[in-house]
């Protein structure tokens, strides 16, 4: 699996993906950071990578389908680094079930 770490998260989580084994970029790191949000779908997409975002715009209904694109909505509100990380390392387990099983939009909460 490829993950695309948006800019709402630190650059750590992409950082922690990739100790975890997975291909991930943030995008700060591929100067996307400040991009629109169809851009960033776009690039998504294109990579085949699954966005993981705090923007409730992506979670949203387009043109009344879901945008092509997986995506893991962050809803964590404003936490510290530290515990974003550990709520994504508590949860992720059930976050990769939920993807291998198809899942086209996971909530963390």
């Amino acid at each position: 699996m490829k993950f695309l770490v948006d800019a709402q998260l630190p650059l750590a989580v992409a950082d922690w993906l990739r100790k975890m084994g997975y291909a991930a970029e943030h995008v700060r790191n591929i100067a996307l950071h400040e991009a629109d949000d169809a851009t960033i779908r776009e690039y998504a997409r294109g990579a085949g990578a699954i966005l993981i975002t705090k923007d409730r715009d992506f979670a949203s209904v387009d043109g009344g389908r879901r945008a092509a694109v997986r995506l893991i909505w962050v809803r964590t509100g404003n936490v510290s680094n530290r515990v974003m990380l550990q709520r994504l390392e508590d949860g992720w387990p059930q976050v990769v079930a939920h993807l291998h099983n198809g899942a086209q939009l996971i909530e963390l909460r």
